[in-house]
């Protein structure tokens, strides 16, 4: 997956495959092997199609955890 971050304002996310929890203070989003955490507050999703996910909010930590 490739995450781009814009300050801590905005989170993009390509190369997705699905949102497996969504709240206003933790987004996961999976990816192939794995699920990207992020975490803040006032998340929200601006943009989802099937290239990428924007998140805008106050973005204070992503994190990649991988599957084995």
């Amino acid at each position: 997956p490739r995450v781009e971050l814009t300050g801590c304002g905005e989170a993009v996310i390509e190369q997705h495959r699905g949102i497996a929890h969504f709240s206003p203070e933790e987004v996961c989003i999976r990816v192939r092997g794995g699920i990207v955490r992020v975490t803040g507050s006032g998340l929200s999703i601006r943009r989802m199609n099937r290239a990428q996910i924007a998140l805008t909010g106050r973005v204070a930590a992503v994190a990649l955890e991988f599957s084995l």
